[in-house]
């Protein structure tokens, strides 16, 4: 296992690689969701997925690549425009 330290960068990308971005340790939480609308999206019985800090995340390539979809009144998902993959959900903090 590859053991991460604060303030450590790691890269990601949506499936096909046009959407690149960073994330920037420690996240805040990581959870294994199984609502409806993350199983929907996903095509799977749950999803991982962690929180930052908006500050802690930046696309690097292909943010012309991303097809934003308003999911719910407090958040908005994006999409690879060629592969279709999620890379990521925004939500406001209530």
């Amino acid at each position: 296992m590859t053991r991460t330290k604060d303030g450590e960068t790691v890269p990601g990308s949506c499936f096909c690689g046009a959407v690149r971005f960073e994330v920037t340790l420690p996240t805040l939480v990581s959870v294994h969701c199984h609502c409806s609308m993350c199983r929907r999206v996903h095509g799977a019985a749950y999803v991982t997925w962690f929180t930052l800090p908006k500050v802690q995340s930046r696309v690097t390539a292909g943010e012309d690549e991303l097809t934003r979809h308003p999911s719910s009144d407090h958040g908005v998902r994006s999409f690879c425009r060629r592969c279709c993959r999620p890379s990521y959900l925004n939500v406001a903090i209530r």
